[in-house]
C-alpha cells in the first residue's frame, strides 16, 4: 500500500495541522494525507483574524472536498459547537462520490471547555443531510450545577446509574452527566434531521 502526501492552500490564514499541531506563521496551508482506500483525513485550525465570509473554514473544505449535500449541516453544527480561532479539526475525507459518501469531523472545541473534544458525522441522502455529534468535555462543578446552569432547557432527567444523570429533550438531545472525581463528565449528543 502505497501513501502520498498533499498540500493544498486555503484562502484565509490557517495554520498547518498534521497530527502534532505544527505553528507555521500566517503560512495558509492544508494538510492532506491520500491513501489508496480513498479515505484520507484533512487537518485545518481557524485563522487568528477574523474571516468576513459566509461559511466558515470547516464548511468551505467540506465543499472543496465536494459534499455539496452536507455543507448547509456541517456549517450549522460546526458553527453551534463553537469553531474559533483556538479550534482544531480533523476531517475525514469521504470515498467519490463525496456528495453521496459519508462524513467525520473531529474537533476540539476550547470555547467550551479546555478538554473539550466533538465528534460529528454527517450522512447524505439525497440533496439533504442528516448529522450526530457528540461533544464531552469535563466540568469541575458537581453534576446537579452543571445540570441547573448549562442544561436548564433540557426536560427529563432520570438516574441510569449509581453516577449517571440522563438529561433528555423533546428533539431528541441526551446530556450524560457522570459524577468523576473532581467534576462531571458531560457527554451530549444529538441527531440532525
Amino acid at each position: 500500500m502505497k501513501s502520498s502526501r498533499l498540500t493544498s492552500v486555503l484562502p484565509a490564514k490557517a495554520l498547518c495541522v498534521t497530527t502534532v499541531c505544527l505553528c507555521l506563521g500566517s503560512l495558509p496551508t492544508l494538510s492532506v494525507s491520500q491513501e489508496t482506500s480513498s479515505e484520507a483525513e484533512e487537518s485545518v485550525t481557524q485563522p487568528q483574524a477574523s474571516q468576513k465570509s459566509e461559511a466558515n473554514l470547516i464548511t468551505q473544505q467540506v465543499v472543496r472536498l465536494g459534499a455539496f449535500s452536507c455543507a448547509a449541516r456541517v456549517e450549522q453544527v460546526t458553527s453551534y459547537l463553537g469553531f474559533g480561532p483556538d479550534t482544531t479539526i480533523t476531517i475525514r475525507t469521504p470515498k467519490k462520490p463525496a456528495n453521496q459518501k459519508s462524513l467525520s469531523i473531529a474537533l476540539n472545541v476550547p470555547s467550551i471547555a479546555e478538554d473539550a473534544m466533538a465528534f460529528a458525522d454527517f450522512y447524505p441522502l439525497g440533496t439533504d443531510c442528516t448529522a450526530t455529534y457528540h461533544l464531552v468535555f469535563t466540568s469541575e462543578e458537581p453534576c446537579e450545577t452543571v445540570a441547573a446552569q448549562r442544561f436548564s432547557e433540557v426536560g427529563q432527567q432520570r438516574k441510569v446509574g449509581e453516577k449517571i444523570l440522563l438529561l433528555t429533550s423533546r428533539n431528541g438531545m441526551r446530556v450524560f452527566l457522570n459524577d468523576a472525581a473532581g467534576g462531571c463528565t458531560v457527554t451530549k449528543t444529538e441527531t440532525l434531521e
